[in-house]
């Protein structure tokens, strides 16, 4: 594996211990969480040019890009999201 270069470093972080003098590997590196599980996160919800959002609350934790499981206002349905941003989700359309 490759030496990683600095700046495609940044906003990410070790996923294992490095000891000094150490090569950083890309196998080394994972992408920063943007919502961890119990985050209170805004819930979009995009039709063409409508937007609505809501408060909802992460099940589960994810990186930009990820799905994860949301609940939605006072509901107890569990839905899917995707990770726009830290404390941001979209509405996925890869519900089960």
């Amino acid at each position: 594996a490759a030496a990683v270069a600095p700046d495609s470093a940044l906003h990410r972080r070790l996923s294992r211990a490095l000891a000094a003098g150490d090569v950083l590997l890309e196998t080394s590196l994972e992408e920063r969480l943007a919502v961890g599980a119990g985050d209170a996160v805004t819930l979009q919800l995009r039709n063409g040019a409508v937007q609505i959002e809501s408060q909802a609350q992460a099940l589960s934790a994810g990186a930009v890009g990820q799905i994860v499981k949301v609940r939605p206002g006072a509901s107890d349905a569990e839905i899917l999201a995707e990770v726009l941003a830290p404390g941001v989700v979209k509405l996925s359309s890869r519900q089960r």
